[in-house]
């Protein structure tokens, strides 16, 4: 049991750095950035109802923008930024992990949030028109079940 316990957190520990690897600085969707260089701070709500308020934001090319995120309802929900293969490829992880009730480690692009808590990520947005960046939870049941909503970048 203790092997096999070792084991499944080394997987973890790879898994997430395969993550973080593969896109945390992709230009795609963007990058992380100094909160002192935010234009802006943009609040998102976890809903006990397993939604995003606001559902969708729209940000200028090349923005940094801090999202001050809190999870209202009672039960353990990420924020995560990303394109779909990284939405993808995370919550197959998520979920072969069995994840359930166990949390990952913050990255740039991720933050972890307990009942009730509220944390803070900043990004700088692509400096294209017509990015399409996605933001989820995947604790098993959330992507699915809609815990998800876009940030467009528009002029």
């Amino acid at each position: 049991m203790r092997q096999r316990r070792s084991t499944r957190f080394a997987l973890l520990a790879l898994a997430a750095l395969a993550v973080a690897g593969c896109g945390s600085d992709s230009p795609g969707y963007g990058t992380s950035a100094d909160a002192a260089v935010a234009a802006r701070t943009v609040d998102v709500t976890i809903t006990q109802a397993r939604q995003y308020q606001p559902p969708s934001i729209t940000v200028t090319p090349g923005e940094v923008v801090t999202f001050k995120v809190t999870n209202a309802s009672t039960d353990l929900h990420e924020f995560m930024l990303g394109d779909e293969d990284i939405h993808e490829e995370h919550e197959g992880m998520m979920a072969d992990m069995g994840m359930a009730s166990m949390k990952v480690a913050d990255r740039p692009n991720l933050i972890d949030l307990d009942p009730g808590q509220t944390k803070q990520l900043t990004w700088k947005f692509p400096d294209e028109k017509g990015a399409t960046v996605i933001y989820g939870s995947h604790v098993p049941g959330d992507y699915a079940g809609g815990l998800k909503g876009t940030i467009t970048v528009a002029g």
